[in-house]
């Protein structure tokens, strides 16, 4: 039940910080050929980064490339250039192409490193993206971000241990400053289903009731403990576990969003076919099918067969 921390809500908001900063670095970077020149760039890419925070990607394009006929090497507008294209799955070789030229032209700026990771993970060029997540936290040990970034990357390469060292170092990060980290209890959660996956279910079960203690409106967690308690042989609480973890996502609430709705669905079938249950079964299993889960489908032939 791994949560990304690379999905379109959550990268809006950082995107636009991020932004401000590298703005105001690069633009002191900028070549001057001419007052003339500068403040014609400097007002088309203010055009470009309106046009960017209202999703109006193409707009935004047409005006950095203004700037790049003027000024080929403006590293603020290739770099924004490569954010416009990074939204859009159909350009992300040309966000590539954008942030490594952005990189060529000054290393120092992990901007272009972390936007460039993101879209080698979307594109899941996870060996790459952990390449480039190791530049940012070699200058910065403690980017709770990178690093949180760098173990989902692992896991999709089935490299639980490096997840799993990654995880309790942003646990030992957020100790030592009390900043409760924003992903925090995603954290406590992925290194609980970490240990799940590993089959070590003492030290699941400890992270993921901290991640239940944390805040237990988040379906996925209790997806996470429904599986564990499946795992276990334990089938009323497993079955407790996913039908609250249904319920939350069923009814919209907001912390109820779930990257692997599936197994939700897909578990809770499972349980009550182990209940004999196979009416109720045969619609959980059907749902985890819709939802992408591809062993449903067999699933739902044993609960005709039986």
């Amino acid at each position: 039940m791994a949560n990304t921390i690379f999905n379109q809500s959550g990268r809006y908001a950082i995107l636009f910080v991020l932004l401000i900063a590298f703005s105001i670095r690069s633009k002191a970077q900028e070549s001057n050929n001419s007052k003339n020149q500068d403040s014609i760039c400097n007002h088309y890419i203010d055009i470009a980064e309106e046009y960017l925070q209202n999703d109006s990607l193409t707009e935004s394009i047409t005006y950095l490339n203004k700037v790049l006929a003027i000024q080929p090497k403006s590293l603020i507008a290739i770099g924004l250039r490569g954010v416009c294209y990074s939204l859009q799955p159909k350009l992300l070789d040309s966000a590539i192409i954008d942030f490594t030229t952005a990189i060529s032209l000054d290393s120092s700026v992990m901007f272009s490193f972390q936007k460039r990771a993101e879209v080698f993970y979307d594109m899941k060029r996870f060996d790459d993206c952990i390449k480039d997540l190791n530049v940012i936290i070699k200058t910065d040990s403690l980017n709770v971000k990178a690093i949180y970034s760098r173990a989902l990357s692992n896991t999709k390469l089935n490299q639980r241990d490096k997840s799993i060292q990654d995880y309790l170092k942003i646990i030992e990060i957020d100790t030592k400053q009390l900043t409760a980290t924003d992903c925090i209890i995603t954290v406590y959660n992925n290194l609980g289903f970490s240990y799940l996956e590993m089959g070590n279910y003492s030290k699941a079960r400890f992270f993921i009731d901290r991640a239940i203690l944390s805040d237990s409106k988040l379906s996925y967690i209790w997806g996470s403990s429904g599986i564990l308690n499946y795992k276990q042989g334990l089938y009323n609480k497993s079955l407790i576990d996913l039908d609250k973890g249904i319920y939350i996502l069923e009814n919209g609430e907001p912390k109820g969003l779930n990257f692997q709705p599936d197994l939700l669905y897909y578990y809770r079938g499972l349980v009550l076919l182990k209940q004999h249950k196979n009416a109720e079964s045969y619609k959980s299993f059907k749902k985890a099918l819709e939802l992408g889960n591809k062993e449903a489908k067999g699933q739902m032939a044993k609960t005709i067969n039986k």
